[in-house]
């Protein structure tokens, strides 16, 4: 349970919030601007997660769940062809994405 980082996305992981919720909360609670900020992205991108979270919370949060690594990129050439662009981000805290 304390693998999810905020109180945020354990109340979507359990039902109890929405990203549409969270765009008009009147208080402020952890961890809703990464919930926002992963709801654009997955707009315009399809993410897969290779994390020991459990695959229940990874596709609850709209990811992809993957093993590892290698099972990542057999998913990506089997699923989206050899000519994709991938990108592995091993500290996404750390992390500012950009549209392109």
């Amino acid at each position: 349970m304390g693998g999810l980082g905020s109180e945020t996305f354990q109340k979507l992981i359990d039902g109890r919030i929405t990203p549409e919720k969270i765009k008009n909360a009147s208080k402020y609670e952890d961890g809703m601007e990464n919930l926002l900020y992963m709801s654009e992205v997955q707009k315009n991108s399809q993410i897969a997660l290779a994390s020991i979270l459990p695959e229940l919370y990874v596709k609850k949060l709209g990811m992809i769940p993957l093993d590892g690594i290698k099972k990542s990129m057999d998913y990506i050439l089997k699923n989206q062809g050899p000519r994709q662009k991938v990108q592995v981000i091993e500290d996404g805290a750390r992390t500012l994405l950009r549209p392109n």
